[in-house]
């Protein structure tokens, strides 16, 4: 049956709301029509969606997990001066300007550069948490569940086309259990490995003081990534393709988590306080449609900063559900298996059928 699901968390939401005499209040902008618009945490971002209550369980409790912690997080970045804070060893420092400080390269054509001040790192079981929501976040952004019912699709078809060439008297039953698995396939942020979890949560990771007055904004893609922090021209890229430096997630309107997924995060920007106008473009970028911010002040400060060109565009997912093709039929083979092997015991050329269902040009 359907339920309210909030896409982004509504704790979440409030961290990037104004107080009003109403109460909590949002402002909203609109790709499609180029409008801001007033919204309020409790009702934005949830939508009537038809999943299990055992999901909206699952969905409930890696969303509440990382409230406190984020909290934590954000209390503690709000405390100091704006700019970048490392996390990093067991008692905070202070003490530092915050400006680029130059560090011996390995490399002489490699610049590097260090910050002189940092704040104590979170405890494991906090990095843990907003870890697994970071990730469950990444997953539930509109591309990516457009991108995973476009590969659902091609598996699907693949499989109904396989079962129709070789025993069409099963497809109702197999093709019944394919649509109850790939009916949950949107929810792969739920079967995050914990493999996956400990990675980011072992990361090198960094806290974006926003400067007063230019606060951070929220896109409906919550969770950005990129090849370097003031790159406009970059595209979509994977969570942790090789060539992602840098994985932004906007914590409330004063505090962004940043993620170092390959220990060094290349920069573009000459100055630390750039660096949250660079962030607010890319999630402006990232966002399919929605982005939020506490004040229409603030959208209209990130919108002006964008090329007339991109301001009511989104990055595009280059995504080929021709590529998984092949491995999607036979992943769903083997999760279907143990439902219909004694009525398939029969097929015994798979590389034949396999290679007779390959699309053209694969």
């Amino acid at each position: 049956m359907g339920q309210n699901q909030h896409v982004i968390a509504e704790w979440l939401l409030k961290l990037f709301s104004r107080t009003e005499p109403g109460g909590l209040t949002l402002s909203v902008y609109d790709k499609r029509d180029d409008t801001i618009k007033r919204d309020v945490p409790s009702r934005f971002s949830a939508i009537l969606d038809d999943h299990s209550g055992i999901i909206e369980a699952e969905l409930g409790r890696i969303e509440s997990d990382a409230a406190e912690p984020v909290r934590r997080l954000v209390r503690r970045v709000t405390a100091v001066t704006p700019g970048l804070w490392p996390l990093h060893g067991a008692t905070d420092n202070l003490a530092g300007s915050g400006a680029y400080v130059p560090v011996a390269s390995p490399e002489p054509s490699v610049r590097l550069l260090g910050v002189d001040r940092w704040l104590a790192a979170p405890a494991a079981e906090d990095r843990r948490r907003i870890s697994r929501y970071l990730t469950l976040m990444f997953t539930r952004s509109p591309k990516m569940e457009q991108a995973i019912a476009a590969v659902a699709a091609s598996v699907r078809g693949g499989f109904v086309a396989l079962v129709n060439a070789e025993a069409p008297t099963l497809l109702p039953k197999v093709v019944t259990a394919l649509d109850d698995y790939l009916s949950e396939a949107r929810f792969v942020g739920l079967r995050t490995p914990d493999a996956l979890t400990d990675a980011f949560a072992s990361m090198d990771w960094y806290l974006l003081r926003a400067a007063d007055g230019a606060p951070f904004i929220l896109g409906d893609s919550p969770v950005v990534s990129t090849i370097q922090l003031g790159h406009d021209d970059d595209s979509w890229r994977p969570l942790l393709s090789p060539a992602t430096y840098a994985v932004c997630m906007p914590l409330a309107s004063e505090a962004c988590l940043l993620v170092a997924p390959q220990g060094l995060v290349p920069v573009g920007v000459a100055s630390p306080e750039e660096l949250a106008a660079a962030v607010n473009r890319l999630s402006w970028r990232w966002a399919d449609r929605w982005i939020i911010a506490p004040r229409d002040q603030a959208l209209s400060g990130v919108r002006g900063s964008m090329a007339a060109s991109t301001v009511a565009s989104t990055l595009p997912m280059d995504v080929e559900p021709e590529k998984a093709y092949l491995q999607g039929i036979l992943t769903a083979w083997k999760v279907l298996d143990f439902q219909i092997r004694e009525a398939y015991a029969c097929i015994r050329c798979w590389p034949r059928y396999a290679k007779s269902l390959r699309p053209p040009g694969m």
